[in-house]
């Protein structure tokens, strides 16, 4: 049996919850793609936000409609003023200021695989000289993805500024994470049956090559190897994941190496929990070597079996524990994002439900999964979620609509040691960035999964929806007075 994200098993490359909103809101919009763009230079929007209404499960307050006009690959907007959550027109602060620039066009997406399947693959890195740097994947067709695309947000917008190619194996999407002044990007060649390492020096601007992982000697992934992760720890460690399929629908593995510094360990594999893979996996650390984990299990046979949202807790070198998060009222089918609080060990999980809402979970340091199992909220019209805990700043949610209504962040009033009440957070509405950005097909922010500085800025990047504008990437920068 082919595992589900295999070549020639075409009808299930995608995130299937997306192709089904995508095309309904295609089918509603009637939309064509938008007019192509440069891939080399960026053009940017600068634009100013007033806060819009929050959103919650409690209900949402009424929100300023934005102008919005787009000529090539710049947008300008100009947002309504004195919605309900404008701090400007009730306290007299200034309000955010927000920029939206554009990365590329070229962003990887077929007319059967969508351009944003991999929100947990990467993220908006920076280097230890503030440098920002952002990756893509590239090839023909959705069988073969043969290179990596690296962007540098220069003076004058973002920039192309190398590749390199893959090994002729890669299909997947790659998993990229930034240390010093290296950029790594991990991924499983199907065909050569290989766990793939690239390296690309930012100082230079070079692509350093890409060679099979060595664990002890030369390793083989099993047969149907697939859905990658990495993520880079405190000390720091490099951590690489990938789920073995199982046969038939039966239970698959998950298995993982890491590396302190001096070559990968283990690797150690373990038998999922009935799950037939595990997939779309997002991490953060809580020390040197313990980490969280959180993603989308398929449990059967392909197309008939069901989605859970799955929390992994695991100690490096250790099995992992698993817990399916859900308590029965609320069905939630893959989580959307993870964040462990360094100073409490709080855990905060978002995950997507099938009513087209975002599912907020919350364990406490030292408690058990078991007690909490059920939503403390959720956030209604909501697909995509992402976390951005930017340092000595309240902890913020990104949320894409899940029905055309736009971008917005919310940013939590208090420590990220107790539940957050999202309903009461401040809410920055994000300006149009163009067509196909009204439900957005992912996002990807900046975390200590992915970097190993603090985070000094809130910002993400966005992917427009399937079949619209899933080639674009928007860097969206919000400066907080």
């Amino acid at each position: 049996m082919r595992p589900r994200d295999a070549p020639g098993d075409a009808a299930a490359r995608y995130d299937r919850p997306v192709l089904r909103r995508a095309l309904a809101a295609l089918a509603l919009l009637g939309c064509a793609p938008p007019a192509s763009a440069t891939s080399d230079t960026g053009a940017a929007a600068s634009t100013t936000s007033s806060t819009g209404a929050p959103a919650s499960s409690e209900g949402s307050g009424s929100r300023g409609e934005d102008t919005t006009t787009t000529t090539g690959g710049s947008s300008t907007t100009a947002p309504t003023e004195g919605t309900a959550a404008d701090s400007s027109s009730t306290t007299g602060a200034q309000p955010p200021i927000v920029t939206a620039t554009l990365i590329t066009d070229q962003n990887r997406h077929y007319p059967e695989m969508h351009g944003g399947w991999g929100p947990h693959l990467r993220g908006v890195m920076h280097d230890d000289r503030a440098r920002r740097w952002f990756v893509a994947d590239a090839g023909p067709s959705v069988e073969v993805n043969d290179a990596i695309l690296y962007f540098r947000h220069d003076p004058d917008g973002w920039t192309a500024v190398g590749s390199q190619p893959h090994l002729p194996g890669v299909q997947q999407n790659a998993a990229s994470v930034l240390h010093g002044a290296t950029l790594h990007t991990f991924a499983v060649d199907v065909v050569g049956h290989q766990l793939e390492h690239c390296s690309f020096d930012l100082d230079l601007a070079l692509g350093q090559g890409c060679e099979p992982v060595a664990i002890g000697g030369p390793y083989t992934t099993p047969p149907n190897s697939n859905y990658v992760g990495a993520a880079l720890g405190p000390d720091p460690v490099h951590l690489v994941w990938f789920t073995v399929v199982g046969d038939a629908g039966g239970a698959g593995a998950l298995v993982y190496t890491y590396d302190y510094g001096g070559g990968y360990n283990g690797p150690v594999a373990t038998a999922l929990p009935g799950y037939n893979d595990l997939g779309y996996v997002f991490a953060s650390f809580r020390g040197p070597s313990e980490v969280v984990l959180a993603g989308q299990a398929f449990t059967g046979q392909y197309p008939t079996g069901s989605y859970d949202a799955v929390v992994v807790e695991l100690t490096l070198g250790g099995t992992p524990a698993f817990t399916t998060l859900g308590d029965g009222d609320v069905d939630v089918r893959t989580a959307a994002d993870v964040h462990v609080d360094l100073g409490s060990d709080a855990t905060h999980v978002l995950a997507e439900t099938d009513a087209g809402a975002l599912a907020y979970y919350f364990k406490p340091g030292g408690a058990a999964w078991s007690d909490h199992l059920a939503p403390v909220s959720l956030l209604p019209d909501s697909f995509r979620g992402r976390f951005v805990a930017v340092e000595g700043a309240p902890l913020a949610v990104v949320r894409g609509s899940a029905s055309d209504g736009g971008i917005e962040i919310l940013r939590a009033d208090g420590d990220a040691d107790a539940p957050i009440a999202w309903a009461q957070a401040e809410a920055i509405a994000v300006p149009g960035l163009g067509e196909g950005f009204g439900a957005p097909s992912a996002l990807y922010v900046p975390s200590r999964s992915v970097l190993d500085g603090a985070i000094d800025r809130l910002e993400f990047v966005a992917c427009g929806a399937y079949g619209v504008a899933d080639g674009l990437l928007w860097h969206v920068d919000v400066d907080v007075p």
